[in-house]
C-alpha cells in the first residue's frame, strides 16, 4: 500500500513539472522522446525521458503520443529485464492502438508483447501474440 502510494505522488509530481516546464515551452513531447534513443543514455535515464514523455502526451490528451511513449517506454523496460512492468505497458499500449483503430500499430505491439513473451521463456504464451 504504502509503495502505491509513493508511485501515485512520484507520478503526481512528474506530471506538475512537466506541466510546468511545457507552459513555459522548455520542453516539448519530440524532444524527450528522441532522447530515448540516444545510445550514449543510461536506461534508467531514458525511462525517465519516456515517463515524462507519456506524462506530457497525457496532460494533451494525444493518444498517438500516448501510445508512441508507451512503446518506447515498454522497449526501455524490457531492455532493462523489467519483464512484467513491460508486459503492463505494452498491454496499455496495445489498448491505445485499438482505440485509434490503428491495425499497424496494433500489429507492432502484439509482435513486442510475444517478444516479451519469448524472453520470459513463455513461448507458448509468445505464439499466441505473434
Amino acid at each position: 500500500m504504502i509503495q502505491r502510494i509513493i508511485k501515485i505522488g512520484t507520478l503526481f509530481c512528474l506530471i506538475l513539472s512537466v506541466k510546468a516546464a511545457a507552459q513555459i515551452g522548455s520542453i516539448s513531447f519530440d524532444s524527450l522522446l528522441q532522447r530515448t534513443a540516444s545510445q550514449s543514455i543510461p536506461l534508467p535515464e531514458k525511462m525517465e525521458y519516456a515517463k515524462e514523455a507519456l506524462a506530457l502526451a497525457t496532460l494533451s490528451g494525444d493518444t498517438l503520443n500516448m501510445y508512441r511513449a508507451m512503446s518506447e517506454l515498454g522497449i526501455i523496460e524490457l531492455n532493462m529485464g523489467q519483464f512484467e512492468d513491460c508486459l503492463k505497458t505494452q498491454l496499455h499500449a496495445i489498448r491505445l492502438a485499438d482505440q485509434m483503430d490503428s491495425l499497424s500499430l496494433f500489429a507492432k505491439t502484439a509482435y513486442k508483447i510475444g517478444n516479451t513473451h519469448l524472453r520470459m521463456n513463455h513461448p507458448e504464451e509468445a505464439k499466441k501474440w505473434m
